[in-house]
């Protein structure tokens, strides 16, 4: 089983393997239902999943939780500067993106193959600081579209319930340096 996405008006649930032939399996609501989830944790996620996924709420019942509950309402999205004298900074550290849809460890590995770049370049041609603004700015331009991406879940759970915006996406913003910092 790979990774499998549920969308319904309120509602979103994902599934992807893990480790030793487990899952990990994730409901996404409205901030509004927290309290719902803080007096009755072990329902309310059912419910969730009844929501978005019936099937799969159907066959929890035969599944037994390994880890403990974890949520959260409020992850904050936040740039940091990318560079200084003697440092820069790569993926979480630097843009951090709410985890819902699972772009940081890809985000992660871009950015640093992109401060690799702008190192080797600004190393061989003498001008670090400007290839660490090139850096800075294709990190930022490519973090905008992660936010994007990010929001167009939250407003289609939250309130539009129009899945098109997250149908009509467009690849992850992957490739070079050269790219995303012009």
């Amino acid at each position: 089983m790979g990774c499998e996405v549920s969308l319904a008006p309120g509602a979103a649930t994902f599934v992807f393997p893990t480790t030793a032939g487990q899952h990990c399996v994730a409901a996404l609501t409205t901030v509004d239902r927290f309290p719902e989830f803080r007096a009755d944790t072990d329902a309310t996620f059912v419910s969730v999943l009844a929501e978005a996924a019936p099937a799969l709420a159907k066959a929890l019942p035969s599944a037994t939780r390994e880890e403990r509950w974890t949520g959260t309402t409020d992850v904050p999205h936040y740039y940091r500067q990318p560079w200084g004298p003697g440092w820069a900074l790569v993926g979480d550290a630097g843009l951090h993106v709410d985890p819902t849809r699972g772009f940081g460890i890809t985000k992660s590995f871009n950015e640093a193959e992109w401060l690799a770049e702008a190192v080797t370049e600004g190393m061989r041609d003498g001008d670090l600081d400007g290839a660490l603004e090139r850096y800075g700015r294709a990190r930022d331009r490519a973090g905008a579209v992660y936010t994007e991406r990010n929001l167009s879940w939250a407003r289609f759970i939250g309130r539009e319930n129009d899945a098109s915006a997250i149908q009509r996406e467009g690849p992850l913003p992957l490739g070079s340096l050269a790219e995303w910092a012009a």
